[in-house]
C-alpha cells in the first residue's frame, strides 16, 4: 500500500470516529468537540472525508430508514459484532485517539501508519457506519452559513453550528446563519434560542436580534424576540448593544442576569433593568420541561399556545390573572397543560383544535 493510500485510510476512518462521536454530541464533552474543531480544520482532506459521511447518511434517510429503527417496520440494519464481550458502547477511544493526522511531508515511516489501523479504529469505523444509518435532526456543521432554520409549533431543533457551537430552537423560532472570517453572526428573527458557544477569541459570536445585538464568548445564554428582547445568561458574560451605536447603549450580563428591552427602548440601554434569575429555571424548556414560578393562568396559556398548533382559550381576565407559585410540565404534552389547569380550579373543554378554559363551577 502506497503512502498516500495509507495516509488516505487513516482520514477515512479519523472522520468515522469523528462522525460517531458527533452523531451523539448530547454526550460529547466540550474538550472533545473543540477537538473535532481542531481537527477539521487541520486539513482539507480532514473536511472531504467527515463530509462524504454525511452525504452517506443523507443518501440513508432518504431511503426511510427512520421508521426502520423507529420500530414501525423491520429494520434492515445488522447490529455489528465486535467479539466476545465487547459491545457497541464498551469503546472508549477518545481517550487515546489522537486528533491529529500528520501532513504528507512528515511521514516517515510507512509501518507506523499500518500500526494505526488497529482493531480500535475498524471498531469506530463499524459503530460510525451504524450510526450513519440513523436518521437524525442535527444540521451538518459544514455548510451552515446562510442557512435559514425554523421551527413551528410543537417542534423543537438542536442545531451544530460550523464552529462547533449549540442552538437550541424552541417551537416557532427562526434564525439565519451568517458566519465569515471576522464575524459569527446568528439572525434571531422570531422565538427563543439558546446558545452553548465555543470560545473563538479572533471571531465574536453576535445575536442580531431586532435592533439588538447580544455579543458573547465561550458561553452560554438564551435570547428571545418576543414584541420585545429578552437575555438570559447561564454562564459566562454577554455584551447587549442597541444597533444604532448610541454611545452608552450597551451593557454587560453576567451569569444568572437577565435584560429586557422594550421595543421602543432599544437605544437606551441601562444596568438599572438588569434582574438577577434563576436561569437555569428561566432556560429549562432547553430540557423538554417548562418550570414556571410566580407567573399567572395567563401567562401558562400563552407559553402553551407558543408552542403547540392546539391552542387554549381563557376569556376572563380574573381567571387570567389567578396566580400561581408554581407550574411544572413538558413542552410537547398537552395533558401536563390540561392537569396543571384542572388543578388549579379551571374546567377544561376541547372544541376541535382548541381548549376551551373557564373556572370551575362556571357553565
Amino acid at each position: 500500500m502506497s503512502l498516500d493510500s495509507d495516509r488516505k485510510q487513516i482520514v477515512a476512518q479519523q472522520a468515522a470516529y469523528w462522525y460517531c462521536r458527533w452523531f451523539d454530541e448530547r454526550r460529547m464533552p466540550r474538550a472533545d468537540r473543540l477537538k473535532l474543531v481542531r481537527w477539521r480544520k487541520f486539513s482539507p482532506e480532514n473536511v472531504t472525508a467527515f463530509l462524504r459521511l454525511a452525504e452517506i447518511d443523507g443518501m440513508l434517510a432518504q431511503c426511510k430508514l427512520r421508521d426502520c429503527i423507529g420500530g414501525s417496520q423491520e429494520s434492515n440494519i445488522i447490529e455489528p459484532d465486535f467479539g466476545a464481550g465487547i459491545g457497541q458502547y464498551d469503546y472508549q477511544p477518545s481517550e487515546s485517539v489522537s486528533d491529529v493526522v500528520i501532513r504528507k511531508n512528515k511521514i516517515s515511516d510507512p509501518g507506523s501508519w499500518r500500526k494505526m489501523l488497529s482493531s480500535t479504529w475498524a471498531k469506530a469505523a463499524a459503530v460510525a457506519m451504524l450510526a450513519v444509518a440513523t436518521s437524525f435532526t442535527y444540521f451538518a456543521f459544514n455548510g451552515m452559513s446562510g442557512r435559514v432554520v425554523e421551527t413551528q409549533a410543537a417542534q423543537w431543533q438542536r442545531v451544530t453550528l460550523d464552529d462547533g457551537s449549540i442552538a437550541h430552537l424552541d417551537a416557532r423560532t427562526r434564525i439565519r446563519v451568517e458566519y465569515t472570517a471576522e464575524r459569527r453572526v446568528i439572525h434571531l428573527d422570531h422565538g427563543w434560542a439558546f446558545f452553548d458557544v465555543v470560545k473563538e477569541s479572533r471571531r465574536p459570536f453576535v445575536v442580531n436580534a431586532a435592533g439588538i445585538e447580544v455579543t458573547a464568548v465561550g458561553t452560554r445564554f438564551g435570547v428571545e424576540v418576543d414584541k420585545g428582547v429578552r437575555t438570559i445568561v447561564q454562564d459566562g458574560i454577554v455584551k447587549v448593544t442597541a444597533r444604532d451605536g448610541r454611545e452608552g447603549s450597551a451593557v454587560f450580563l453576567h451569569k444568572g442576569q437577565q435584560l429586557y428591552v422594550q421595543p421602543a427602548a432599544r437605544s437606551t440601554l441601562s444596568v438599572a433593568n438588569i434582574a438577577e434569575v434563576d436561569a437555569t429555571r428561566e432556560l429549562s424548556w432547553v430540557t423538554g420541561r417548562l418550570e414556571m414560578r410566580n407567573t399567572t393562568l395567563g401567562e401558562i396559556v400563552r407559553q402553551f399556545n407558543r408552542r403547540h398548533e392546539i391552542q387554549a382559550d381563557i376569556k376572563s381576565a380574573e381567571l387570567a390573572s389567578r396566580p400561581v407559585d408554581l407550574a411544572l410540565m413538558y413542552v410537547d404534552n398537552v395533558e401536563d397543560f390540561i392537569e396543571v389547569m384542572e388543578s388549579r380550579g379551571v374546567t377544561v373543554t376541547r372544541d376541535g383544535s382548541t381548549l376551551l378554559l373557564r373556572a370551575s363551577g362556571n357553565k
